[in-house]
């Protein structure tokens, strides 16, 4: 008897939490989007992207999530729009306990700014493009002559080098490339150019370099020579102005 009792209770509760879990999901269909929540997460001085930057892109879709039913309102195709643009790492949308809509958006964060004759794009530390007109940021500026697969895997990790590593993260102001094979730096200090041939071996190279500023350069003067050629093994070959 005490059995049947609690095999009737069971089904009872499992019935009253099936009917109520439908009934909830039902009338969830129903809510209306109360408003549309926008955080940026992972932000820095990189990055100037904002709520209305993403809200941008869905008016310029027509997309108005706010006043239409939960039910109408496709998130994954929002999604893929928001996650469609350039400067947008990743996204990812939900509804909130305030029938609100969430997107959360991580952006890309351009570590160099790409100048050539025919193109003009900031990248990031994936190799990824993003064109350069939207934000004005403080990067690694790069020109010359430079493909984008020289861009990829030459000067990004040179970029990522001098932007990791003081005191070279505010002393280079400027990379450029002659060719493949000769890279330069222009320093913020001094009026030579400093030559680190391909790019190669790039931290081995700074640190001669910082020995002889410290050495040489602080004690002679900044302005002696024209070039400073770090390419060649084992030594710096400076030339002097004429």
């Amino acid at each position: 008897m005490k059995t049947a009792l609690k095999i009737t209770l069971l089904i009872s509760v499992i019935g009253y939490l099936v009917f109520t879990v439908a009934t909830l999901s039902k009338k969830n269909e129903d809510y209306v989007c109360c408003g549309v929540d926008v955080v940026v997460r992972d932000r820095s001085e990189k990055t100037l992207l904002n709520k209305e930057f993403v809200t941008d892109i869905l008016a310029n879709k027509k997309i108005s999530p706010q006043g239409q039913t939960i039910s109408k309102i496709n998130i994954n195709r929002i999604e893929q729009i928001v996650g469609e643009n350039a400067y947008i790492d990743s996204v990812q949308c939900y509804f909130t306990p305030k029938h609100n809509l969430c997107i959360r958006v991580i952006p890309r964060k351009p570590i160099m700014h790409v100048i050539t004759d025919d193109t003009e794009y900031y990248m990031d530390a994936s190799g990824n493009t993003m064109p350069a007109s939207k934000f004005n940021l403080d990067l690694c500026l790069m020109t010359g002559n430079i493909s984008e697969k020289l861009a990829k895997d030459k000067l990004l990790p040179l970029a990522s080098f001098l932007d990791n590593n003081e005191p070279w993260k505010n002393e280079i102001q400027q990379v450029n490339v002659i060719d493949e094979q000769h890279i330069e730096l222009i320093p913020m200090t001094g009026e030579h150019r400093i030559r680190i041939g391909n790019g190669d071996n790039i931290k081995e190279k700074m640190e001669k370099l910082l020995l002889f500023r410290k050495e040489g350069l602080d004690k002679i003067g900044w302005n002696k020579y024209t070039y400073i050629d770090l390419s060649y093994n084992g030594q710096i070959v400076c030339t002097k102005k004429n």
